[in-house]
This record gives C-alpha cells, structure tokens and sequence, in this order.
C-alpha cells in the first residue's frame, strides 16, 4: 500500500492548478453540484508537474521508479495504457489524463494500474468500452464522468474506493459489475453520487465487501427499473431499502446473439440469477410478441422458421415467485438456410464452384481451404442473391482445394457446410501438335503438374461429341500415335488431365489434322541436263504434292496439285551437285492445308 498511497498523493499534485477557483469559492459557500463534479474525492491539493516526456502518444511522469499517465496525444480509438514505460510500471493514470478526448472507443487499463485519477476519462464521449483489470484500487472522483455511450463496466475485485461522482451521467450505461473481493476485505466503499444521472442503468450487483454507502444520492436520477443485486443481509440490501430500490429481483435476461444453424435460428442469453427457467418470445415482421416455448436452459433454437424472412426474439427469466421484464428491442435475425453445395470442377481460368439459391440471399460469402485439416478463409464475396457460381482464379495445379459458402442478407448469414467439396486443381493441357507420322497420328501436349495420368479424346468426321479413344497412365507421358486413324480422314484431339477422381477440363477447340499415308518416293533420277525426274506412289485421298530438294545448306520446295500427277521434272540444278529428295502429300479442307509426315530420302547427282 506505501506505492499506492505514494501514487495518490502524485496524482493529488498534479492537479491543484486546475482547482485553485474552486476551492476558493468552496471556503467560503456550501458545494454546489457542479462544484462536487469538479472537486477530487480526497487527493486534489498540490501543485501541477510537467510532464516527463511522451511514450508513443502517452505523457507521464516519473516517480519513485514509476510512472504515470498524465496525457494522450494519440489519435487511436482504441488504447491500451502501456503496463510499463522505459522499464518503470505504469501504475496510475493520472486526473484529467484522457479528459474530454473527442476519439477514443474503447479503453484497456493494464493489470499494473493501481490508480485512476480524478476526471481520468471525464467528458469522452465516444468511449463505450472500458476493460479494468484486477489490480486496480482506487477509481478517483468524476474518473468517468459524461462517458454517455459507456454501456457497462466491471469493477475488479481489487477496487477499495469508487470516488465521488465517478460514473455520473453515464446515460446509456446499463449493467455494473463489481466483483466480490477473493480477500474478505471490509472497507470498500462508493462515493457520493457515483452513479447518479445513469437513467438507463438496469442491473448493479454489490458485494457484501463494500460497507460504506456515502450519501443517499449515489443512483440519483435513476431508472425506475433499477435492480441492485447483491448478498442478502448485507449493507448493499439494507441500502437498496432505504432507497426503496428493488434488491434482488429477477434481471432482464441479456440477449447475446440470435444465428442461422442447420436446423433453424439459434437464441443464447446470459443466464440470470435466481431464475429457474426462461420463455422465449418472438415476432414476425411488425407484429408483436408472441410466447414461444419455456426452456430452462440459455440457448433455445427455433426450428419453425422460412428462409428469407425475418424474426425477432426476446427472453424473459422466470422462478416460481417472480419473473423479470423482457428487451423490447429483441434480437433481430433474417432466416437463411445452408446453401446446398452443386458441384467444383477444373476450367481452364481455374477452379468453378457453384451451389444451390438460397431464398432471401442478397449475396453470398464463399470460404476455401487448401486442405481438409486447415480452417477456412473467405476469399470472395458474391453479390445478388442469384448468382450461385463462382471461379477461383488464384489456384496451383496439383494442391487440393476445398470450398463451402454461406449466404447473407445486409449483415445477417446462414451457416454452412462443414464438410465442404474439394477437388485436385490440375490445369488444363496445353495441346502442343497434332501430326502425320509413317504409322498414324500424334499428338503431344504440355506436362500438367499434378497429373497422373491423361485422357485422349477425338472427334471424326462430321461427328459434333468427344469420344475417349486412349487412358494415359503416366503423368509424364506427353505424346500418344493414333495408329486407327484412316487415311483421307479428318480428326480432331484434345486431352484431359486427371488424378484419381479429379479431372482437368480440356481445349474445347482441340487440335485438327487429316490422317495422310506417308508417300513412296519411286525414282528420282538426272534424266537431262540440269533436270532431274522423280517419281511417286498415288495417294487417292490426296489433294496434291509437296516435294522438297537441297543441296548443302540451301532447300527449296515445289507443289504438285491433284492426286493422279505422280511425276515432276525439276529444272535449273546445278551440275555436279547431289541432292536429296523427299516429298509429302497434302489434303486441303477449308482452304486449310493437312500434310503427311516426309517420305524417305533419295539422293540424285547431277552429272548432266
């Protein structure tokens, strides 16, 4: 208690500028109530220090090896009081330290803060959450004053004194906590108006530590519903009476959420003490409520609901000789069933997932896993409640991916599918060539990581449907020879990668060709000056010729149309120069061309 005491008496010092006005004025006049709000509870009589310095936006001093918070600078809405600065625990937040700041929500005070100055928090407005932690002694006069959207506190069981006019005007707050010291300790106490002008405070529950009650004002201007809970026989009872204040009775149970699940929509309530049972109510639309069932538990989900309308619920607590009132608010909620997952499948930008429409949806919210053993992550949201597919892009071939969904309407959600539906990510094959060779046709195609194997499909002919003609049971096997393909013919070939039941998609397009018979390259002789004559085997099925002859790094190539001429003079050779000689046949549909692969080589030298 020695550093405790030692930080009162800094916290009193760093005040006394600040009230040197009034303390004139009190000398010599009775207190007026704004006099009191501005007036410490004990320790206000000193003069004021500079601060030490600044820690990330937090002014302090610094004494007997500690520190104290006498300023914030910060623009954060949410602040944590640091629990030591430059190796000194901070133990006090000094008065007036986060007076009238005009940005913070939410206050967490660290477990080494001993002490709460005068008008600490006075006058933030803004500030609906402020987390005590055990440890804490003393909150000093008027510490949260006009903190009007503050809506409950919990007081450790640590706190010895609640000063003067500490939560005054704390419109909206409406449930305090103080919790029962672990150490029988007897002399703590609640100042004077401490809780006045809080209309909306509901429930207070006292422990029989606190004896000391200082004035009957302390809940002035409060709701007509306030309960003080607490233990019986104890001076929080004997105050509760003076005032005619209800002790005990019932609380309002407090609604905590209202969900979509699998089965309906699933109430939870805080439990309320001395209640033996609860009734549930409910409304639909503008109605009002109506009874729904008595539970003795506090969750209660309610299977009698329609996808894409909306209920609101409300809980009363019952035992056999009184019951509590009920939020009339409720808690709102808007049906919405599980989306029934269709299908996931490989398409060439990724991975297409789709579901079923859920009735009332605006959108839906889709989640993915890499794994089944992983937890899911939301990777998208899809807007109008109509569109149930969706493609993911950002996707690995060979990972596993397992996706689920759930719908929303404005900030209300179904539930989802646990389970999920997965699929092996395997990109799809890119189509490299589709060629004539001596035996048939070959096609080839890009390696897809992940694949274990590849599926060969063909069209022929005038024939619009993919028919599977070969199981590549290597996924390093790139190539396969259609040796069936018939001469004259056209075909068609794409190829699917796969992986045990996962399957890519495929080249709808594919890749074309006409099955054409190598050529039998007859003769090639020098049959006059500078000439040579070569002499080939009829294709029937052809359209023409292409024959190719070079000597030393130069080719040149001429074409023979028609499928009966099978025999060509070439001219301009040079003499003494060998050649060799191939030739292939060709096919033209749709003003393409589809060649066969090159006939065997012949050589001529012309001596001529």
């Amino acid at each position: 208690m020695n550093r405790f005491k030692k930080n009162l008496m800094l916290l009193a010092v760093l005040t006394a500028f600040i009230f040197m006005f009034s303390l004139s004025a009190l000398a010599a006049e009775e207190k007026s109530e704004g006099e009191r709000i501005c007036q410490a509870y004990e320790y206000n009589q000193a003069k004021t220090y500079a601060a030490d310095g600044n820690y990330s936006g937090f002014n302090y001093v610094l004494s007997d090896n500690t520190a104290i918070i006498t300023g914030y600078t910060g623009n954060s809405t949410s602040v944590t009081v640091p629990s030591a600065i430059k190796g000194y625990p901070v133990t006090g937040i000094g008065n007036g330290a986060f007076k009238n700041n005009s940005v913070i929500r939410e206050i967490n005070v660290c477990s080494s803060i001993e002490t709460i100055g005068n008008e600490a928090f006075a006058g933030c407005e803004l500030l609906n959450t402020a987390i005590l932690t055990e440890g804490l002694i003393w909150i000093g006069g008027s510490s949260f004053n006009g903190c009007k959207n503050l809506k409950s506190i919990t007081i450790p069981s640590t706190v010895e004194g609640i000063g003067d006019y500490a939560f005054y005007d704390c419109a909206k707050l409406e449930k305090v906590v103080i919790k029962a010291s672990s150490d029988n300790k007897d002399s703590a106490y609640i100042g004077y108006r401490a809780f006045g002008n809080c209309s909306s405070l509901m429930y207070i529950y006292i422990p029989a530590s606190y004896k000391e009650f200082r004035g009957d004002d302390i809940f002035i201007n409060h709701s007509p519903s306030l309960t003080i809970w607490g233990v019986k026989g104890s001076e929080a009872e004997s105050y509760a009476n003076k005032l005619r204040i209800l002790f005990n009775r019932l609380a309002t149970p407090v609604l905590i959420s209202a969900s979509n699940t699998a089965n309906g929509i699933k109430v939870t309530w805080k439990k309320v003490y001395g209640a033996t049972s609860y009734q549930v109510y409910r409304k639909n639309g503008s109605g009002g409520f109506t009874p729904l069932k008595k539970v003795t538990d506090t969750i209660y989900t309610d299977t009698s609901t329609t996808s894409g309308k909306s209920y609101c619920y409300t809980v009363k607590a019952l035992n056999s000789k009184s019951s509590s009132t009920y939020s009339k608010t409720g808690i709102k909620l808007v049906r919405l069933t599980a989306p029934v997952l269709s299908d996931v499948k490989n398409v060439k930008s990724g991975i297409k997932f789709s579901w079923k429409k859920v009735n009332g949806a605006s959108g839906y919210y889709v989640y993915r896993k890499i794994s089944r053993g992983t937890d899911w992550k939301r990777i998208k949201i899809v807007t109008g409640g109509s569109t149930t597919t969706w493609t993911d892009t950002s996707v690995s071939s060979g990972t596993g991916y397992v996706y689920t969904v759930k719908a929303f309407y404005d900030s209300f959600s179904s539930t989802y599918n646990t389970a999920g539906k997965g699929i092996l990510r395997l990109s799809q094959p890119a189509l490299l060539s589709v060629v004539n060779n001596t035996t048939g046709i070959t096609i080839s195609w890009k390696k897809v990581s992940g694949a274990a194997g590849y599926c060969i499909y063909r069209k022929s002919g005038s024939t619009s449907e993919w028919k599977k003609v070969k199981d590549i049971m290597k996924g390093t096997s790139l190539s396969w020879n259609d040796t069936s393909a018939v001469n004259g013919k056209k075909y068609i070939y794409t190829v699917k990668a796969y992986n045990k039941s996962a399957f890519s998609s495929y080249d709808e397009k594919g890749k074309t060709n006409v099955r054409l018979t190598t050529p039998v390259l007859s003769e090639a002789t020098n049959s006059s000056p500078k000439k040579m004559t070569i002499i080939w085997k009829k294709n029937n099925s052809a359209s023409g010729y292409q024959i190719r002859y070079r000597t030393g790094n130069v080719t040149k190539t001429t074409t023979v149309s028609g499928n009966s001429n099978v025999k060509k003079v070439v001219s301009g050779l040079t003499k003494g120069k060998t050649y060799t000689i191939n030739i292939r046949s060709y096919k033209t549909l749709s003003n393409v061309k589809y060649y066969s692969t090159w006939s065997k080589s012949k050589t001529v030298k012309i001596t001529k």
